[in-house]
């Protein structure tokens, strides 16, 4: 199966302030996402995967079921290289990609113009934008429930 999920900032406790997330929220992310995501499974992170508590990272990567694949957000600071070695690959600028149901897609970090019959799925709004809005899907955990949303999902909520 495909998934995509955005903006996750694992580590990143000064998100309880910004955002309002409850302290605990790391851990359930987690389990959410190995609920849904399998081993085999490919996941598709628009940006911002961790920030801070660079030694438990790679344990953080090893712990997450799926093949991460990541467009780099703003606060995805570790090298290409450092990512690779934990088992995540990563795109530093956003990539067209084509899925069943969806027609071509742009993945990227930011919200983007895309051509009128385009999609542009993202992160990077937080809670600050809707989960739709024209072409735009917002990826977000603060708006997708915390966890990762399968490409099923998301041509049944374009529907």
């Amino acid at each position: 199966m495909i998934w995509f999920i955005a903006d996750t900032h694992f580590y990143h406790h000064n998100l309880v302030l910004y955002e309002g997330r409850p302290p605990w929220i790391d851990a359930h992310m987690i389990y959410l996402w190995n609920q849904r995501v399998s081993r085999a499974d490919t996941v598709w992170h628009l940006g911002d995967l961790v920030m801070g508590r660079h030694d438990a990272i790679p344990q953080l990567i090893q712990t997450l079921n799926g093949q991460i694949h990541l467009i780099m957000g703003n606060h995805d600071w570790y090298r290409h290289g450092w990512y690779k070695r934990a088992g995540v690959q990563t795109y530093p600028r956003p990539i067209l990609r084509e899925f069943d149901g969806l027609g071509t897609v742009l993945l990227s970090h930011k919200p983007k113009d895309t051509l009128v019959d385009m999609l542009n799925l993202h992160g990077h709004s937080h809670s600050g934008r809707p989960r739709m809005l024209g072409n735009h899907v917002n990826l977000s955990v603060e708006v997708r429930n915390w966890r990762p949303w399968s490409l099923e999902e998301l041509i049944n909520e374009r529907l």
